[in-house]
């Protein structure tokens, strides 16, 4: 059950969410017409600066369409549950992106190391937590909930440092270039 106490909580905590995906997303917008600006643009920028986006706008997406639910009066415990689910879901289309992209760009080197490193970290840890909240439905914890959505910005957050670091011209790993990062 709601108490004014908690759905002001949780209101604040997703709007949160909401503007840091967005001011994300926009950044990425921003890294994204710069690279353009300086020159061709290849698939796999194509394809960075798109799942940058979209991993930039998911959360928000999410965090909004909670607060939706939380003003039309659902319970607690289907919110974190609904969330839940579409952040599995989300989680295992990024885990089947990265898998088959050495098929299609010829491996996931060109990758820094850090930003491979967070991805894989924080959805090893995400994936697991969310299915959680999403199989022990009646105790369903909103903590775990907005910490995931969390994890997925800081996904976000790690591809677009990935992306400003390529524009400093370390476009591949030290494993795909032999050069060494400062």
């Amino acid at each position: 059950m709601w108490t004014a106490a908690d759905t002001a909580l949780w209101t604040e905590m997703l709007s949160t969410v909401t503007e840091f995906s967005i001011g994300l997303a926009g950044f990425s917008g921003v890294a994204a017409a710069l690279m353009q600006r300086s020159g061709s643009v290849s698939d796999f920028d194509r394809f960075r600066i798109t799942a940058n986006i979209g991993i930039s706008l998911f959360p928000g997406f999410v965090a909004f369409l909670a607060i939706a639910l939380i003003g039309a009066g659902l319970e607690p415990t289907e919110i974190v549950w609904l969330g839940s689910g579409f952040l599995v879901l989300f989680e295992c289309s990024k885990l089947i992106q990265m898998l088959f992209l050495r098929n299609r760009f010829g491996g996931s080197d060109r990758f820094s190391p850090v930003s491979l490193a967070i991805f894989w970290i924080a959805t090893l840890i995400n994936l697991p937590l969310q299915l959680y909240n999403v199989i022990a439905l009646p105790s369903t914890a909103f903590g775990v909930f907005v910490a995931g959505l969390a994890l997925v910005l800081l996904t976000g957050a790690a591809n677009f440092a990935g992306l400003v670091w390529q524009m400093l011209g370390y476009e591949r790993s030290p494993a795909a270039t032999g050069d060494q990062y400062p």
